[in-house]
């Protein structure tokens, strides 16, 4: 599948990074929005952007994260909002504070309480990646924080993807669970209709991958990466799915899933690569290491994308730039 080419509907965002959409309503209001997190200035945007192409969008301040710490490559990075916001609005986003990363839950976007605290902080791999998935859980990917050990350390909540599990009548989380480990600094997450996660994940001078994510899956860092495996304590690692091994060609970062097919936006590539998941393949199911079939589409070269979504609707993907304060939103139709 590949997108229509994107047009630019909104300028001047300030280094955007996740995009979660607000419930589709546009059969009232004739807008598809979203909430966008703003990494470096903690505020969250409210985006509208009309149905109709010719139409101007409009970007509005919704909200203002308290207390985040803006270094390197922290600061307010991930949001989620739990199924059914406007009926019971809950979101949970994960920022930087001075004494570590941390998810947060809220309710209005004023009053904020702490989930998980302690995630390790660094000045790069902080991770910060938030997806919802069809357990009523939160999925969180974290990164390393610059130290690797962290990845392999079953006391630190560093290089993992954790699952919070929450209970959809009082908002409260359950235990948190190490869902997978040995991950770097793993920046997309998202769900096929059948539930089954897929990562992308930055590799260190070579290896950036896509990977297919299982309970208890140990991905390796900083043993291996790519295609390698390794047993660590009696268990072999898993290998990645999907690898580029030069990061000037992708180092990704978010990553979206419709019919199949994974959308990665990619930072240092300035692309937006789209890669053919293997159809019809359950958990249970050992896969054989890609390559899996790729698509390089010039009309989405150019700029460092950040993270890229797919409507509610199925209709169009939302893509946002990662040019400072001059950042874009770019939206392109799915056919």
């Amino acid at each position: 599948m590949v997108p229509q080419a994107p047009r630019v509907a909104l300028e001047g965002l300030n280094s955007p990074w996740q995009i979660a959409f607000l419930p589709d309503d546009s059969g009232e209001t004739g807008n598809r929005s979203a909430l966008i997190t703003s990494r470096d200035t903690g505020v969250v945007y409210r985006a509208d952007v009309p149905l109709e192409a010719s139409e101007a969008a409009s970007l509005s301040d919704f909200a203002q994260v308290p207390d985040v710490y803006h270094g390197g490559e922290g600061g307010l990075l991930g949001l989620a909002l739990a199924p059914g916001f406007y009926d019971s609005p809950r979101a949970y986003v994960y920022r930087s504070a001075q004494s570590g990363n941390q998810l947060l839950t809220t309710t209005d976007f004023k009053d904020f309480e702490v989930l998980v605290g302690d995630i390790p902080r660094g000045r790069i791999h902080n991770g910060g990646r938030l997806a919802w998935g069809l357990d009523d859980s939160v999925y969180v990917g974290t990164g390393d924080a610059g130290q690797a050990e962290n990845a392999q350390n079953p006391k630190s909540w560093g290089g993992k993807i954790l699952r919070v599990a929450i209970d959809p009548n009082t908002g409260k989380p359950q235990p948190v669970e190490i869902y997978s480990s040995g991950h770097r600094n793993a920046q997309g997450i998202a769900f096929t209709a059948s539930n089954q996660m897929w990562a992308t994940e930055l590799g260190p001078d070579r290896n950036d991958e896509l990977q297919r994510i299982v309970k208890g899956g140990n991905y390796g860092w900083p043993a291996v990466t790519g295609y390698d495996t390794t047993t660590l304590d009696g268990v072999t690692t898993r290998p990645a799915q999907h690898v580029w091994e030069s990061t000037a060609d992708a180092s990704p970062s978010g990553l979206a899933i419709f019919q199949n097919t994974a959308f990665v936006a990619s930072l240092r590539g300035q692309r937006l690569w789209i890669v053919s998941l293997p159809q019809g393949s359950s958990d249970a199911e050992e896969l054989a290491p890609g390559p899996l079939p790729q698509l390089d589409p010039q009309e989405f070269q150019g700029s460092r994308l950040r993270d890229v979504a797919v409507t509610p609707d199925g209709q169009q993907l939302w893509i946002i730039t990662d040019e400072g304060e001059s950042s874009k939103l770019l939206v392109c139709d799915l056919g």
